[in-house]
């Protein structure tokens, strides 16, 4: 028996929709918590370059560059916006993009019920995928501009022979390999 509602069948009660909807929220959940690592973790990792690990974790030593990106806003995650911005990582309407991607998380994280059965509700597979770039484009940048400015392998290579396109960075091989795990998809292992 399914029940309807106005000729539509509650989604709730179809299993493969349930699961794709609990499968698309939890990705989209782990998504929005790389990219705010990426935002935020990067800076303070590359800012604060004092720490000591007490009981498994690392604690950094605040470093007055650190502080001033963090007076950029009450919110740490604005500031660090803000931060990004400056050093045109992002632009304004990529920072604006990450709120709808954050409002889109607080739904998900806050409601997943309602979303789950109310037809009207819905996430918006598109912010998925700008999460998604969004990762790729700030981990590229901090690879290119910063690893790579490190590393001595990189001294002799000129910057226009770096195939800087196909760069993969960590977190999005990561978020491709939970994503090929969570649709059990099959491919190139």
């Amino acid at each position: 028996m399914k029940l309807t509602i106005m000729g539509n069948e509650l989604k709730i009660f179809n299993p493969e929709i349930t699961k794709n909807n609990l499968i698309i929220s939890s990705l989209f959940l782990t998504s929005y918590e790389l990219l705010k690592n990426s935002i935020i973790d990067r800076i303070k990792t590359f800012l604060c370059t004092e720490f000591k690990f007490i009981e498994h974790k690392i604690i950094y030593k605040e470093s007055e560059e650190y502080r001033l990106v963090k007076n950029k806003d009450k919110n740490l995650l604005e500031a660090s916006l803000l931060w990004l911005i400056e050093m045109e990582i992002i632009t304004k309407e990529e920072k604006g993009l990450i709120h709808k991607i954050r409002e889109q998380r607080n739904r998900i994280a806050h409601n997943l019920p309602e979303l789950l059965t109310d037809n009207s509700k819905n996430i918006d597979i598109n912010l998925f995928l700008e999460t998604k770039r969004l990762i790729d484009k700030i981990e590229k940048w901090w690879i290119i501009e910063v690893d790579m400015s490190i590393n001595p392998y990189f001294d002799n290579i000129n910057n226009d022979e770096l195939d800087t396109e196909n760069i993969l960075p960590g977190t999005s091989l990561m978020l491709d390999w939970i994503i090929k795990c969570a649709f059990d998809l099959k491919g190139n292992e």
